[in-house]
């Protein structure tokens, strides 16, 4: 008792010297000790080990289970609130302070699940304690599903009848259970998508042990009754059940029913049986985004000359990368100023070495690339700030502030002379960057057909970098003349770099001319073409685009196969999109069974030969053909080896 009176007492004066600071005062704003249990929804056993995390809000709350998810410590979170952190013990108790209207976060880290449950003023949180099972969620196990009946006509109802066989096992007694579990498997991800329990037959004993256990109840021991007795004799589960595929079309799923058998405690896997998987067709996924980049005429360049007089001073961050254009002897250096901001950390002393040893590198680096411009006559400073520590890793921002004097004219004639006559790919981006730097020393701003120009290079070498366009979109680009093909290349830049969210919201702001960037973007953030015209746009835009056009309405033949002969022989693609095209041939009733129009092989070996040409050319395309309904079965088992149930 005096313990119990302790650990209360400590919580208490806890709560109120981490929050006694707080001008609100009032009882929802009041951190109090919350305790509580978790147990297993199947067992009902105590689970040692599950972290609990204290939020203020379930804004808190839902950040931190981001977090947590992403295999982040939510505690190093900036959060609104506060945050605290406990253990369930042995017993599965824990206890943490929280306000009344917080949230908790249970994470199962073996599982790699986690439950938030809304504290709504109670002192005693244990998840499930009253609750009926749920749907699984890689813990919990659901009951005995309800059987409809449904129309013999919808062709997504799938009803199995068949018998589980039990080895001899000399547990299989009247102390023993034995079940079948559904699962749902996504081919695609490998994650867990739906499980059930759909038989369940416990032993005499093992029922009346159940029976007798009122403080903990078992989910599926109503099931068992429904169900024959478990004994010595028993041979063989009979399961019945039904499947409804409706919700599942559109993914790639495999049905398995998995015989488990439970004794003294133990639970384990004795059978898997895979009855189904269901394949799904995604032509999408060979789209190409990856066009010829645009560039603004050079008729629509202005020609603009600027001088500076006296001194001229920058300043930004320094992101490791000293401006090109300071090489030029034409820009004399006076003051040079590098600044550390250094946050985070835990100690001061920590955070000011650290603060040192950046500004050292960044003055190693100027020295480097500046190399006698740095002279004793160059005026250099370097200054750190240190922020208030706290728990969190150390972080460090670099600025910079250059003090220059130059009597250089820029001249955009000069540059576009200089990269109409560049030697090479690397002296092109040299002076693309050279122009760039100087027009915004010089001018304030970043020339745009120099910027352009820049990534439109990176576009061609494959080097997506979104942030080169980035500050040309600041503002309405349609309002600005040459924006448009800046905007363009930008949607391709973010694209390449898988930011199709983002790239389709751009281009919808494109006129109409480049429609078949805008359709083609919509396609990989997820929307299809709705309408002929936007499947004629995307076809338009490339050879291969409109190969998987013609796959995307289902209108292959002959002269898709014509236009899979454009694409590159060398390219595992290519040979897959043949075999695809043929696959599709073959089971159209018109194609069926007929030869192809190449030597008269069979559509049916032909697609074989395809599918191995394009295996030996990568060997991941086992896995796309495997999960492709667009690829015939028995190609995929009797060429391959490749066994779809």
């Amino acid at each position: 008792m005096f313990r119990l009176l302790s650990l209360i007492s400590l919580f208490l004066l806890l709560s109120w010297n981490l929050f006694s600071q707080r001008k609100d005062l009032s009882p929802e704003n009041i951190y109090r000790p919350v305790f509580g249990y978790v147990t297993d929804t199947l067992s009902k056993e105590p689970v040692k080990g599950v972290v609990v995390y204290g939020f203020d809000s379930m804004d808190d709350a839902l950040k931190g289970k981001a977090a947590l998810e992403s295999s982040r410590n939510p505690m190093k979170l900036r959060l609104k609130g506060d945050v605290a952190e406990t253990v369930t013990d042995e017993s599965g108790r824990y206890m943490i302070p929280a306000r009344s209207k917080g949230v908790l976060l249970f994470h199962f880290k073996d599982r790699k699940f986690v439950h938030a449950e809304q504290i709504n003023g109670r002192m005693n949180v244990s998840p499930w304690k009253k609750e009926k099972p749920k749907a699984v969620r890689n813990y919990e196990y659901t009951a005995v599903p309800v059987f409809k009946p449904v129309p013999r006509e919808n062709p997504d109802i799938v009803r199995m009848d068949f018998n589980c066989y039990l080895p001899y096992i000399k547990e299989i007694r009247s102390e023993s259970r034995v079940m079948v579990e559904r699962h749902m498997t996504d081919l695609e991800t490998g994650g867990l998508m739906d499980s059930s329990v759909v038989v369940v037959m416990d032993g005499r004993n093992y029922h009346r042990r159940k029976q007798k256990s009122a403080v903990r109840e078992d989910a599926l021991l109503n099931m068992a009754e429904r169900f024959p007795e478990l004994n010595d004799a028993t041979f063989a589960v009979n399961v019945k059940d039904t499947l409804d595929k409706g919700p599942w079309k559109s993914r790639c799923f495999r049905l398995s029913y998995i015989l488990k058998l439970e004794n003294e405690g133990n639970v384990r896997d004795i059978d898997t049986l895979d009855v189904l998987t269901n394949r799904v067709s995604r032509p999408m996924n060979f789209l190409e985004h990856r066009f010829e980049p645009y560039s603004i005429p050079v008729g629509r360049v202005t020609s603009v000359r600027r001088s500076v007089r006296g001194k001229l001073t920058v300043q930004g961050t320094y992101e490791g990368k000293v401006p090109q254009v300071l090489r030029d002897p034409a820009y004399r250096i006076l003051n040079l100023n590098l600044k550390a901001v250094v946050s985070g950390g835990k100690d001061r002393g920590e955070m000011s070495d650290y603060a040192d040893t950046m500004l050292v590198k960044a003055l190693e680096e100027h020295r480097r690339v500046l190399g006698d411009a740095l002279g004793g006559d160059v005026h250099i400073t370097k200054t750190s700030v240190i922020e208030e520590p706290d728990s969190s890793s150390l972080a460090c921002r670099m600025e910079f502030r250059y003090v220059l004097k130059t009597d250089r004219k820029f001249s955009r004639d000069e540059y576009m002379e200089a990269l109409s006559g560049a030697a090479d790919e690397m002296e092109y981006e040299e002076l693309c960057i050279r122009a760039m730097e100087e027009s915004f020393i010089l001018e304030g701003r970043v020339w745009e057909y120099a910027a352009n120009e820049l990534a439109s290079l990176c576009l061609r070498q494959g080097r997506p970098d979104v942030d080169i366009l980035a500050p040309l979109l600041e503002e309405p680009f349609w309002r600005n003349e040459g924006r448009d093909e800046v905007a363009a290349n930008q949607v391709m830049m973010l694209m390449a770099s898988d930011r199709y969210d983002e790239a389709m919201k751009l281009a919808e702001m494109l006129p109409e001319s480049f429609a078949p960037l805008e359709y083609v973007a919509a396609c990989m953030a997820g929307r299809y073409p709705r309408t002929p015209q936007e499947v004629e746009a995307v076809g338009r835009s490339s050879v291969r685009n409109r190969v998987v056009m013609d796959m995307f309405v289902r209108n292959v033949g002959p002269s898709t196969l014509e236009m899979i002969g454009r694409l590159p022989e060398d390219e595992a693609l290519t040979w897959y999109l043949r075999a695809r095209c043929l696959s599709m041939m073959y089971e159209s009733d018109a194609l069926k069974m007929k030869a192809a129009e190449t030597g008269g092989m069979p559509v049916y070996e032909e697609t074989g030969r395809c599918l191995r040409e394009c295996i030996a050319r990568d060997e991941g395309f086992v896995r796309t053909a495997s999960l492709d309904s667009d690829i015939n079965e028995d190609v995929l088992k009797e060429v391959l080896g490749v066994y779809v149930l």
